[in-house]
């Protein structure tokens, strides 16, 4: 038998705290945010909304942030155009037949396939003839979209420089699909964990 002596007392071994315990779980749990965060940050690149060509979807100032991904119908993604990049709405991709059809009223409406599409999240009313023309001066009638390639559409369709301005955009000038959002005037960190935290990076 042996006995621990210090002072010629025996050391009494000193029994954890609640405090002990709390600021443990504290610790690992910080830890934990941090190693999210710091994967976050190599997952993900953040982007600033500027302009309105996609209202009511995302208003400037809005803080997107996108992934590398396989890109689908829908997807909101950044879009590289000469020096800056552009945030756009997938319509078609590699195969797809895009039109845009004009109706009696002068409203256009977008067809992939020949079936109309539904889009609550455009703004205002579905189309106008401004955008009709710029289709049918850069395509004609209908485009088919080739495999690797992308025709994107803003959500505020009277104010946006997108495929019927710029044409089709391949896989190369794509820069990732949105995954998050931050609105404007959020607090982003408390914001993004929120998010990240219920799905995991999805």
């Amino acid at each position: 038998m042996v006995k621990n002596l210090y002072n010629g007392k025996t050391l009494q071994k000193k029994q954890p705290s609640v405090w002990d315990g709390i600021s443990s779980i504290l610790f690992i749990f910080v830890l934990c945010v941090f190693v999210v965060f710091v994967a976050f940050s190599y997952t993900y690149t953040a982007s600033e909304v500027v302009g309105e060509s996609m209202l009511p979807t995302f208003h400037a100032g809005d803080v997107v942030y996108y992934r590398t991904e396989k890109v689908k119908h829908n997807d909101i993604v950044i879009v590289k155009l000469n020096s800056k990049d552009i945030i756009k709405r997938v319509i078609g991709v590699g195969g797809d037949k895009i039109e845009i059809r004009l109706d009696v009223n002068g409203y256009y409406y977008v067809y992939r396939n020949n079936e109309r599409l539904t889009e609550p999240y455009i703004n205002g009313i579905n189309g106008n003839k401004e955008k009709y023309e710029e289709f049918t001066m850069k395509f004609g009638e209908s485009v088919v979209v080739p495999e690797g390639h992308y025709f994107v559409l803003g959500d505020n369709r009277a104010n946006s420089g997108d495929s019927t301005v710029y044409g089709l955009f391949n896989s190369d000038e794509v820069l990732g699909v949105v995954d998050y959002t931050v609105k404007q005037g959020n607090v982003p960190l408390f914001d993004l964990f929120i998010q990240l935290f219920l799905p995991i990076f999805k």
